[in-house]
């Protein structure tokens, strides 16, 4: 672990704490506004620090990528599924329309 990776690590704890910390104070039947300020605003400081840590920045773009792989695997399987050949899937088609037949989806072009 090197020393952003650790400094990354502590961020991340610190707004799992202050979160946890915030859904305490908003169950509580009588709320204490300046508290809830306060969680707030830190809340609002350590994401930001969060999301500017390069690190992070990484690990989002690896997962969006990991994401669209898994997207394209579920459209070969949901089209192997409804019989048709997976490797003629278009695992590439226009975004809004259906894919792999409309199993998987939710307009009313059907």
């Amino acid at each position: 672990i090197t020393e952003n990776d650790a400094e990354l690590q502590n961020m991340i704890g610190e707004f799992n704490l202050l979160r946890a910390q915030m859904s305490e104070e908003m169950s509580n039947a009588v709320k204490n506004e300046k508290k809830t300020e306060e969680l707030n605003t830190k809340l609002v400081k350590i994401h930001g620090e969060i999301v500017k840590n390069p690190l992070m920045a990484d690990y989002n773009k690896a997962r969006e990528e990991a994401d669209g792989m898994m997207e394209k695997v579920n459209l070969i399987l949901s089209a192997s599924v409804s019989g048709e050949n997976p490797e003629t899937v278009d695992v590439n088609p226009p975004k809004g329309g259906c894919s792999a037949g409309c199993s998987g989806c939710s307009s009313d072009c059907h």
